[in-house]
């Protein structure tokens, strides 16, 4: 294991060395190693943190050059957003289509000393097709193979007298045999992120953004990917909302609903107001304008029908700290104005014990950022200042 993880760690070292950007894509991400693999994949998780899984046997059987084309091939695939974009499509289809959008042709590759075996862009296609393109010439390729002997063009083969027969991946193979190779790396781990599309074009994008600032120019080819990310804008509300629901929601039972099966006394129905505690802090520093509280209140009134509200509200100290009803957007009285401390606020919330399941920063940024926090926090903000490395994550606050 010790010689694999060198290995890779070299290689990975080497990637920096040589091409910077690819380099502080893959540092900010987390190398796992998972033997079930098999090869690398890679998945995003709801946390915000972009995971390599890579397996010891491959890796080992790899020189560096490998490792490297392939940690270079793996990064492609999370910055053209190839995990989150299959939907409805037939998944090995759509991984062989992805695999040659990104490694170019066989006599013009993007990516240099891929392992042997994978899949290269079709010589009638353009080189720079997306992954729809190939995907849909591909279909078109398959479906005109006509019918498969096995199965009869119904998808499945018959049940024989000892059991055997069942699901046929007939379109599967055609398709292999079409692009003469098969995936080199794991693409179903793809289906264990648990991040949506939306939050995770966002992760993407500052990931990119980081690499450019840090390493400076962005290979050429990934130019029109990366500007992909930042359309459509992602809606702040909406990634607040899925960020609550995911940590703090869920229903709880009480005696002031009806339960719909049994309506005998005594027996508890189920609301879908939450009974978790969210905490949501408001910097009402002499930065923020009214605008922006505005818009702070007006997207906790709309959480608010859903969930448990606390409001703390707080400049350089805390100022208030209120449980929200549903209609105090409109008669909240706002404290505070002086400047801004969110190691103070999160001092005292440890030690006033008013830590959500869920917590939410509403801010412009403009203070020194905590260590830490014991809790899961989003970090909302109206301007382009980086949230702490330890938040859950951040969204942009369009005002």
């Amino acid at each position: 294991m010790a010689d694999s993880r060198d290995k890779l760690m070299k290689a990975r070292c080497r990637v920096l060395t040589i091409d910077p950007w690819y380099g502080s894509m893959a540092a900010q991400m987390l190398w796992k190693l998972d033997d079930r693999v098999g090869t690398m994949g890679v998945r995003i998780m709801s946390n915000g943190t972009v995971e390599c899984l890579w397996s010891e046997e491959f890796v080992k059987d790899l020189d560096i050059a490998q490792i490297m084309g392939v940690v270079k091939h793996e990064i492609e695939h999370i910055v053209r957003m190839h995990i989150v974009r299959c939907g409805s499509k037939a998944p090995y289809i759509w991984n062989l289509a992805t695999d040659a959008c990104i490694n170019g042709t066989k006599s013009n590759p993007r990516i240099e000393d891929l392992p042997d075996g994978g899949i290269w862009m079709p010589s009638n296609l353009d080189r720079d097709s997306t992954a729809e393109e190939v995907y849909s010439w591909l279909m078109q390729q398959v479906k005109g193979k006509g019918k498969c002997p096995s199965c009869n063009g119904k998808g499945s083969t018959p049940v024989d007298s000892d059991g055997g027969g069942g699901p046929c991946d007939c379109e599967a193979e055609k398709a292999k045999q079409i692009m003469k190779g098969d995936t080199i790396d794991n693409h179903d781990i793809w289906s264990e992120s648990t991040m949506g599309e939306d939050l995770a074009r966002q992760v993407v994008k500052d990931m990119c953004e980081s690499a450019s600032r840090n390493a400076g120019t962005t290979p050429g080819h990934l130019i029109g990917a990366i500007e992909d990310l930042r359309e459509p804008v992602v809606n702040w509300k909406y990634m607040l909302r899925q960020f609550v629901g995911r940590v703090a929601g869920g229903k709880r039972k009480t005696y002031s609903r009806i339960n719909r099966r049994s309506q005998l006394f005594g027996s508890k129905g189920k609301s879908s107001h939450a009974s978790t505690k969210l905490c949501i802090f408001v910097d009402t520093s002499g930065s923020v304008g009214d605008k922006e509280i505005q818009q702070f209140f007006g997207e906790i009134e709309s959480m608010s029908q859903y969930f448990k509200i606390w409001v703390i509200q707080f400049d350089y100290e805390f100022q208030a700290c209120d449980l929200y009803h549903r209609g105090d957007w409109n008669r909240i009285k706002i404290h505070g104005r002086g400047g801004t401390s969110f190691i103070n606020i999160c001092n005292w919330a440890e030690e006033n014990q008013m830590i959500g399941r869920a917590n939410i920063m509403l801010t412009d940024g403009y203070a020194q950022m905590p260590a830490s926090f014991p809790a899961p926090m989003i970090w909302a903000m109206t301007t382009d200042v980086e949230a702490p490395d330890w938040a859950y994550g951040s969204v942009r606050v369009e005002v």
